[in-house]
C-alpha cells in the first residue's frame, strides 16, 4: 500500500515534497522521482524483511505447535497415570487383608492340618468300637466233643517223631491227655520228669504244634520262640551239668533241616559251631559290650546266643 500510494505521490504538481517535505526552492531537479525511487527501494527492503519475519513466525508457530501437541500428549499419559495409581491403590487397599504375616497364616495352617488329623483319628476309632461292639463277649467254646482221635494221633506221631530226630533217650512213644493238657513220654508224664527232659519234651510240642498246623494250612503265628530248650539236659544217670551234645546237636540239626517255619532260640550255653547259611547266631556278652546280657534269677547271664532260622 506504501509502495502505490508513493508512485500516486509522484504525480502530483510541483511544491512542498509530500516525502521529504522540502520547499520547492529548496529541491533539486527530479526531486520527486529520486525519492519515489527511495521509497519504493525501503518499501521493498521492509517488505522482503517483513517476509522473512513472517517466514520465520510460521516455522516458529509450527514448532510451538509440535510443542503444544507433545505438551497435550504428556498431560493426557499424566493423567491415565494417576489414574492407574488410584486403580492401584484401590487393588492394594483389597489385597492388603491377604498380605499378613505368613507366619500366621502357616501357624493357622498347621493347626487345622492337626485338627482334621485328630478328627480322622477319632472318626477311626469310632469305626473300630462299632466293630468290636459287634463282636461277640465271648470266644466260642472248644469242640465238646473234644479232638478227634485220629487228629490226636496224628499230632502224638508228630512230637514222637520230633523226640526220635533230637535223639531223646527212650522209644518217645507220646500221648497227649486233652483234659490236663499233659504229655506223656514212654508212660511217664512230663512233669515227673527232671528239668532236662520237661525242656525237651516241651520244646518238642511247640515244635510239633508248629509242624502240624504248616503240613494242613491251619492257623499259626509262622514262628516259634524257645526259651532255653536243650540248657539244663544231660544224660540220663549222669551227675555232672555237662551238656549232651548228642541231644544238642540233633536238635539244631532237626531245626535247621526239618522245621518249616522260623525258630528262635534263646540258649545261654554255646551252639554247635556249624549251622549253614540259614541260621544266625546273635552273641550277647557281658555288661558293658554292645550287646550285653541281662540279669536273671540273681545272677548274670554272661554269654547268651539267639539262634534265629530262616
Amino acid at each position: 500500500m506504501v509502495a502505490e500510494a508513493g508512485t500516486l505521490l509522484g504525480c502530483f504538481r510541483t511544491g512542498t515534497c509530500v516525502f521529504c517535505g522540502a520547499a520547492p526552492e529548496h529541491q533539486q531537479p527530479g526531486h520527486h522521482l529520486h525519492e519515489t525511487t527511495q521509497l519504493q527501494a525501503a518499501v521493498t527492503a521492509e517488505t522482503r524483511k517483513t517476509t522473512e519475519l513472517h517466514t520465520d513466525l510460521l516455522t516458529t508457530i509450527e514448532d510451538l505447535e509440535g510443542q503444544r501437541a507433545s505438551l497435550e500428549s504428556e498431560h493426557a499419559a499424566q493423567e491415565q497415570t494417576e489414574a492407574l495409581r488410584g486403580d492401584l491403590a484401590s487393588l492394594d487397599a483389597r489385597l492388603s487383608p491377604l498380605n499378613a504375616d505368613p507366619q500366621a497364616l502357616m501357624a493357622t495352617r498347621s493347626q487345622i492340618q492337626a485338627d482334621l488329623a485328630v478328627h480322622a483319628q477319632i472318626q477311626r476309632l469310632e469305626d473300630l468300637k462299632s466293630t468290636l461292639s459287634s463282636a461277640p463277649d465271648e470266644l466260642p467254646r472248644a469242640r465238646p466233643d473234644g479232638i478227634p482221635a485220629a487228629d490226636l494221633a496224628q499230632f502224638e506221631r508228630v512230637i514222637q517223631k520230633t523226640l526220635q530226630t533230637w535223639k531223646a533217650p527212650g522209644d518217645n512213644r507220646v500221648t497227649y491227655d486233652q483234659n490236663t493238657a499233659e504229655i506223656t513220654a514212654d508212660g511217664r508224664a512230663r512233669r515227673s520228669r527232671g528239668k532236662g527232659m520237661r525242656s525237651v519234651i516241651h520244646a518238642a510240642f511247640s515244635t510239633a504244634v508248629a509242624q502240624y498246623t504248616a503240613a494242613r494250612d491251619l492257623p499259626h503265628p509262622g514262628f516259634v520262640v524257645l526259651d532255653s530248650p536243650v540248657l539244663i539236659y544231660r544224660e540220663p544217670h549222669e551227675q555232672d551239668v555237662q551238656l549232651t551234645h548228642n541231644v544238642v546237636e540233633h536238635f539244631y540239626e532237626g531245626l535247621l533241616s526239618d522245621f518249616p517255619n522260623q525258630v528262635i532260640v534263646v540258649e545261654n550255653g554255646d551252639p554247635p559251631p556249624d549251622f549253614g547259611e540259614h541260621a544266625t547266631v546273635y552273641a550277647f556278652s557281658t555288661a558293658g559290650s554292645n550287646r550285653a546280657g541281662g540279669a536273671g534269677r540273681g545272677r548274670v547271664v554272661g554269654s547268651s546266643r539267639v539262634v534265629m532260622h530262616r
